[in-house]
């Protein structure tokens, strides 16, 4: 659809901001809106401003010609974008956004090589007057210098162990930084390690980088190094302190790891029959998947591990994200698949984008040990 106009130096505007957005057009062409101007001083204003810019060679003017009276303008169609930016006053993208990256850098220093490409990006994005990442308009450098110290410290190592505020605080100067900046955080990041296919703030945790680790919610017979025996029944919270020193006592049936919050605490209250039971919380946060490691590390080989989530695309990916981090089969429990295979999981995958699909919340099923399940079959 045409665009018209009945402001002159908006529609020279509107023509630079979109040769600046998309460099590789070959037309960009504005209208007058005759009939939207209500007086006749406006209309002398649009073509004497439009007959200047036509004579700074920016743009070509388009006449209509009348049988009576003088003629009109019928379109303004961009000549030359440097010589339109020098008219209107505005230094051109690719200018304004290099003068930006230059101090971008000098801020920064000497930078990895990864965290170097995300700055190339960033500037050629700038360049065209986009966003680089979520949240970084064009020339924002406080912003963008923050969120490279932060990629910096993370090559560094030193999001481990710490709080997020704390890390961010350290590693930029600013303590809500990397809370505000997730979603590029979490884009940037995983260009460089294996973040799981899910939110911004869950990819994170995984990787190690929350406000502060939860406890991890296990049931079963469990101790510390030193004989420390904990009550984990209906369950308990370990500190993920504690992970490394966790022992388990004699041989559990099987290891099941539970998405939701209440179908865990239905499970650890209703089935009891030796099993251990673990609460993930969706994705996995990094301490979640340290305990997932560690009972695949203590447990017999014959012991079978299990997923019991939501039947959707975001359960799917959890249960993936899982089975490639542990050295077993995990096998999908009360989710429409009966054992663990790339064939049966792609076969869910599939069904997944079937119109006549419905997807099932697992709180909408009862809990059911895969024992009983097992031992039916």
């Amino acid at each position: 659809m045409a665009k018209r106009f009945r402001d002159a130096v908006g529609a020279l505007e509107h023509m630079l901001s979109t040769i600046e957005r998309e460099p590789g057009r070959t037309v960009v062409r504005v209208y007058p809106d005759y009939e939207g101007m209500r007086t006749g001083e406006e209309l002398e204003r649009f073509e004497r401003v439009m007959t200047a810019a036509g004579k700074a060679g920016a743009v070509h003017i388009a006449l209509e010609r009348r049988p009576s009276g003088p003629a009109s303008i019928r379109s303004v169609a961009l000549a030359d974008a440097t010589k339109l930016a020098a008219h209107l006053g505005r230094v051109p993208a690719t200018d304004e956004a290099a003068r930006a990256i230059d101090v971008l850098r000098r801020l920064t220093g000497p930078l990895p090589a990864w965290v170097g490409e995300i700055v190339d990006e960033i500037a050629a994005a700038w360049a065209i007057r986009r966003e680089g990442y979520p949240g970084l308009e064009p020339g924002d450098v406080a912003t963008a210098a923050g969120f490279i110290r932060l990629l910096c410290a993370v090559d560094r190592g030193e999001h481990v162990g710490v709080d997020m505020r704390t890390f961010s605080r350290r590693a930029c100067g600013d303590s809500k930084a990397a809370e505000l900046g997730l979603p590029r955080l979490a884009r940037a990041l995983r260009k460089r390690f294996d973040l799981p296919d899910a939110p911004p703030r869950e990819a994170l945790a995984a990787f190690g980088i929350e406000k502060f680790p939860q406890p991890v919610l296990l049931r079963g017979s469990l101790t510390l190094s030193g004989d420390t025996r904990l009550d984990g029944r209906p369950y308990v919270g370990v500190p993920p302190e504690w992970l490394d020193t966790l022992v388990i006592v004699g041989r559990p049936g099987y290891f099941l790891v539970i998405e939701n919050l209440a179908s865990f605490n239905r499970y650890v209250r209703e089935v009891d029959d030796g099993g251990i039971i673990l609460y993930s919380g969706g994705f996995p946060a990094l301490a979640t998947l340290k305990a997932i490691r560690r009972m695949d590390a203590l447990l017999p080989a014959d012991v079978p591990f299990f997923h019991w989530g939501d039947v959707d695309a975001d359960g799917v990916r959890i249960l993936q994200y899982i089975a490639r981090s542990i050295s077993r089969p995990l096998r999908p429990h009360l989710m429409g698949v009966d054992a663990w295979s790339d064939t049966a999981v792609s076969e869910l995958c599939s069904q997944l984008g079937e119109p006549a699909f419905l997807p099932m919340e697992q709180e909408q099923l009862d809990p059911e040990s895969p024992l009983a399940i097992t031992s039916a079959s």
